[in-house]
């Protein structure tokens, strides 16, 4: 029984390191843009003559218990998801998947919200966040040249908003993700 105890602790560590590290690499199969969007990305029905626009929300818990309060870098690695999927998609084509620039991949100015109020500007955690998901170019525009097919990518930071719930405090940020076939 003493063995188990030792034992237990060990394997749950593993299991969530292997978890964390696998967590936010691509796992797909698709080949195809169309494929990708209809298997792996739930879009019912899109014109595959126009962009789709695919709109994710990501939750990141703030660590309220240091000071001063940060979110850990697990939180920020899951935006890098959209990236790594078209990434993923391009390789399995035995693509090239070029980064092509910011293009004002982070709308500070990105208008109005649903509610028709100003977005307004983020707060500190925010933009650390903004800033490493900009210089790690997991936002931005992309291209993807291959034999199968030839497609271009943008995935912007369109929103974010806090929410603090007493001791909890919660970022989200949208991106937006538009895949071009044409």
């Amino acid at each position: 029984m003493m063995f188990k105890i030792k034992i237990l602790p060990i394997i749950i560590c593993v299991m969530t390191l292997v978890s964390c590290t696998t967590k936010f690499q691509d796992t797909g199969t698709s080949t195809s843009v169309s494929q990708m969007l209809t298997n792996e990305w739930h879009i019912k029905s899109y014109d595959p003559s126009k962009p789709v626009l695919i709109d994710n929300e990501f939750e990141m818990r703030v660590s309220t218990y240091s000071s001063p309060i940060f979110i850990h870098q697990q939180w920020v690695e899951q935006l890098a998801s959209p990236y790594k999927k078209l990434q993923g998609l391009c390789r399995r084509q035995n693509g090239q998947f070029t980064y092509l620039g910011d293009n004002n991949s982070v709308m500070i100015n990105a208008g109005l919200v649903k509610n028709g109020q100003p977005l307004p500007p983020p707060d500190r955690l925010t933009t650390e966040v903004l800033t490493q998901i900009r210089n790690s170019k997991w936002i931005g525009d992309y291209s993807c040249s291959s034999s199968t097919e030839n497609w271009k990518v943008s995935i912007k930071a369109t929103n974010w908003r806090a929410k603090n719930d007493g001791t909890n405090a919660w970022r989200y940020i949208t991106l937006t993700t538009k895949i071009d076939k044409s």
